[in-house]
């Protein structure tokens, strides 16, 4: 999220979920993104099934990002979220995040600002 917030033009992630992959195929598009979920029981990433797509705002998905990590980690703190999770809380590249978001927002023309 963090690469194509500062301009990179494709991104993704993958989650497993007992079984089955969720991959999320980032395109950027001047300052627009095309977001693709997919849902997966194998691998490769040619496979699978798009279970949504969206074409939002850099500004908008950056944004709602934050808020929800910002919203897990004060409703379960850092430590509720390795225990429901498994894993430590990202807080790096959530700040890695809200420092991209904030110098795109710094260097966009007017009206590219979302909220």
């Amino acid at each position: 999220m963090t690469t194509v917030t500062l301009a990179e033009t494709v991104a993704r992630a993958e989650f497993n979920g007992e079984g089955t992959f969720y991959r999320w195929f980032f395109h950027r598009h001047g300052s627009k993104i095309d977001i693709r979920l997919v849902s997966a029981s194998e691998l490769p990433d040619d496979t699978g099934t798009t279970i949504w797509a969206s074409r939002q705002p850099v500004d908008a998905l950056a944004e709602a990002v934050v808020r929800a990590f910002d919203s897990a980690v004060a409703e379960h703190g850092e430590d509720g979220y390795r225990s429901q999770r498994g894993r430590a809380f990202p807080r790096a590249e959530l700040e890695a995040l809200k420092a991209a978001w904030r110098a795109a927002q710094a260097a966009a023309p007017e009206g590219w600002q979302h909220g």
